[in-house]
């Protein structure tokens, strides 16, 4: 349902950790086992970044865009492309 809360207190003065430019227009990020998971739209790319430093860990090119974020079951990224194939990357 991609729903999800925690009780924690957030500083009100944060600060940037890391950042990464990947370009193009994103999608909502997942985050699961010290991994951001991010589709650029326009490019047919997944990407999987390194949660602590942004450092990019893999990526994969799709036959068609990918406009919803990647959901994450186990240990495998799944995504669905316009070019109407469902993707299981493990």
């Amino acid at each position: 349902m991609r729903s999800g809360a925690c009780k924690s207190e957030v500083p009100a003065n944060l600060k940037t950790g890391w950042k990464t430019e990947l370009g193009g227009k994103l999608s909502p990020v997942t985050v699961a086992d010290g991994k951001v998971f991010v589709a650029a739209v326009e490019e047919h790319t997944v990407y999987a970044l390194d949660s602590k430093t942004g450092e990019v860990l893999w990526r994969y090119t799709a036959g068609g865009r990918v406009d919803t974020p990647p959901t994450i079951v186990g240990e495998v990224c799944i995504f669905g492309s316009r070019d109407g194939w469902i993707y299981c990357l493990a």
